[in-house]
């Protein structure tokens, strides 16, 4: 027979069980960073710890992405810093080109030459051959115009027709 006592230190047992199950549960839920519990028999972080571990992780994998990042800009950086050196360069070579021309004969060939030292371009071009004279063209009308010293401010014009002066000139 069992009496009101028996197996009470069972259940006591087992309250006690209970209770240090939810403190290693609430140690494991809400515990530091630096805590650690038993569950299962296995020495476990405590879940603040865990998620530091991970932002850790997190933010190291950040750091040396932001650091690869960082030395392709670099990189980048350099060759258009080279691009833009060498732009430069050909564009002052641009600025002092100096062009001159020199006449020659007009039965010599044209030439060109460049002397990249200086940025000279010379040309030679052979003059043209003399053409022979045209026709004459009908005569045209001369307009000339000059002030009156004589009137300030008031202008004469007078024109010339086939080499005559107009008989009044015009105003």
């Amino acid at each position: 027979m069992v009496t009101a006592c028996e197996g009470i230190e069972d259940l006591l047992a087992a309250v006690h069980e209970i209770t240090a199950d939810a403190r290693i549960w609430h140690t494991f839920l809400h515990g530091t960073e630096l805590q650690t519990v038993v569950l299962g028999g296995k020495e476990t972080p405590t879940l603040r710890k865990l998620v530091a571990d991970i932002d850790e992780r997190h933010s190291r994998i950040a750091e040396q992405v932001v650091e690869q990042a960082n030395a392709r800009f670099t990189v980048l950086a350099a060759r258009m810093q080279a691009n833009v050196d060498e732009a430069a360069a050909l564009l002052d070579q641009v600025k002092s080109v100096t062009v001159t021309a020199t006449t020659l004969a007009p039965d010599a060939e044209a030439s060109a030459d460049y002397d990249p030292a200086t940025g000279r371009i010379t040309l030679g071009l052979p003059k043209g051959a003399i053409g022979n004279k045209g026709e004459a063209g009908p005569t045209g009308t001369a307009l000339i115009g000059y002030l009156d010293a004589g009137e300030p401010g008031r202008t004469i014009i007078q024109y010339i027709d086939a080499g005559e002066p107009s008989p009044e000139g015009g105003k």
